[in-house]
């Protein structure tokens, strides 16, 4: 795969935007593989060699300084990096397949001898992340095992004369997969059977506090600077105020018709990809925290829109099926166009962001949609800076508002606002998503609106009502009783 540098790719713009032009610049071209790219800031990160055994190399690329430069030159497997700053840390093990010779690695890009091995034993150290000076994760008693999983912390501040590692979650159960921001941790309890979400303050130190109690699997764990968020097993989605402690707020409810939620959040957004049961495809779904607007879809086709993040006020995405995925991306601020950033006959994805600057991997698949190492190459872009101040319309109000009573049994009330005279439709779900009454579909004038839900031949059990108004639609639970 050979393209000369920078590569400036000129684009028709898709659902009917019009051109727009962007600058692709590949970081790298070799017979090896270059994947798992990171950034902060100006520095961006990645493995290179061949993925499938035990001789890979981390690499690093200064966007307005000199790269890439090879960070390491051992013979061992590197894997789980990540990056905060000038600082990164990473996996390394000299037979990867084996999880305990899997040890935690430190790189400082400013210091004069900047490697340093953290960790040295017999156990499986996995999942290192940073936040500044402060690194976290957890050690197992082989790479597989779940069997007494506790959760380290490394403080590079402390002098070296101290100890700089401590047991921040070592009460006999299982903890692993930490996240950190700022003083703040957060990682999952698991049994095998399910999974549980878990805090930690290293400014406190006061004891772990579990946030969910489901007996079902939780998946997205992250934190931003004054957010922790998750994802449940039904598609419902979560964050905690890390400023109040409050109890945690439910932003999305179950969702009945899809399912394989893939989170990415902020202080102020949540974005995420859903698998529709109906059309066998995957759509792009975002809140914002500051509006009353509720979850907005963002795409609504049969083309496959996945793996979205959010960063510099910008949502990103994979679009489309194996070699012919691209990076998609829309202005929040601005709200919209919906812009294509690559056009090229490989797949394009895992991208990653620091603010309005990306990184992905590009390559071409084999039969079994698997890259193919000798293709698969690391590319960056930045997209325009954006601020608050450059916002233009807000979008209009649609809300679903209360229903009540709720449980029921016999009617209730249903109420729900817009803002500008619109096309409604005011659907009731079955717990399976299937529309099985309709109560509102034609053009209503902009206030609130009310009406009726009879139950009265309806089963007991949960249901859903819909509101749907032009792209935007959200949902509210109702439980009929008898």
């Amino acid at each position: 795969m050979k393209i000369l540098l920078p590569i400036i790719i000129f684009l028709c713009g898709c659902f009917g935007h019009p051109l727009l032009t962007q600058t692709v610049i590949q970081l790298t071209d070799n017979d090896y593989a270059d994947y798992d790219p990171r950034i902060s800031g100006e520095n961006v990160v990645w493995i290179g060699g061949n993925n499938t055994n035990d001789n890979t190399q981390i690499y690093y690329y200064h966007l307005i300084g000199l790269g890439p430069s090879a960070v390491t030159d051992t013979e061992t497997a590197k894997f789980n990096i990540d990056i905060s700053g000038d600082k990164m840390v990473w996996n390394e093990a000299t037979d990867r397949e084996d999880g305990n010779t899997w040890e935690v690695h430190f790189f400082d890009f400013n210091a004069p001898d900047p490697i340093l091995q953290l960790t040295n034993n017999s156990f499986s150290d996995r999942f290192p992340k940073i936040s500044e000076n402060d690194i976290v994760w957890d050690r197992r008693n082989t790479s597989i095992s779940f069997l007494h999983s506790r959760i380290f912390h490394y403080d590079l501040n402390l002098p070296s004369s101290q100890t700089n590692q401590k047991k921040i979650a070592d009460d006999g159960n299982n903890y692993v997969e930490p996240e950190i921001s700022g003083n703040h941790v957060a990682f999952y309890y698991a049994d095998g059977s399910d999974s549980e979400v878990v805090y930690y303050n290293l400014d406190t130190q006061a004891p772990t506090l579990q946030l969910t109690s489901t007996s079902v699997f939780v998946f997205d764990v992250q934190l931003s600077n004054n957010k922790l968020w998750w994802s449940g097993w039904h598609g419902d989605i979560h964050y905690f105020d890390l400023n109040t402690q409050e109890n945690p707020v439910l932003i999305h409810d179950v969702d009945p018709n899809g399912y394989g939620i893939y989170l990415n959040a902020t202080d102020d957004y949540a974005v995420w990809s859903r698998y529709d049961l109906n059309i066998g495809s995957r759509d792009i779904f975002y809140y914002d925290i500051n509006s009353q607007n509720g979850v907005i879809q963002l795409t609504d086709d049969e083309v496959n829109d996945a793996n979205p993040i959010i960063s510099g006020g910008y949502i990103i995405w994979e679009r489309g099926e194996g070699e012919g995925t691209e990076l998609f991306y829309f202005d929040l601020i601005n709200q919209g166009p919906i812009v294509q950033l690559t056009d090229n006959d490989f797949k394009d994805g895992s991208v990653e962001a620091s603010n309005n600057k990306l990184v992905w991997q590009g390559g071409y698949l084999d039969v079994f949609d698997v890259y193919t190492d000798s293709t698969l190459e690391v590319f960056t872009a930045s997209l325009p800076e954006l601020t608050t101040a450059t916002k233009k319309v807000p979008l209009p109000l649609y809300q679903l508002g209360s229903i009540t009573p709720n449980p029921v049994s016999d009617q209730a009330l249903i109420e729900y606002t817009i803002s500008e005279g619109a096309h409604v439709s005011l659907q009731v779900l079955d717990h399976n998503g299937r529309t099985i009454e309709v109560l509102t579909n034609t053009h209503m004038p902009s206030g609130q609106h009310q009406a009726i839900l009879d139950v009265e031949g309806l089963p007991a059990g949960v249901y859903f009502v819909a509101l749907v108004v032009n792209n935007f639609r959200t949902t509210k639970r109702i439980v009929v009783i008898n």
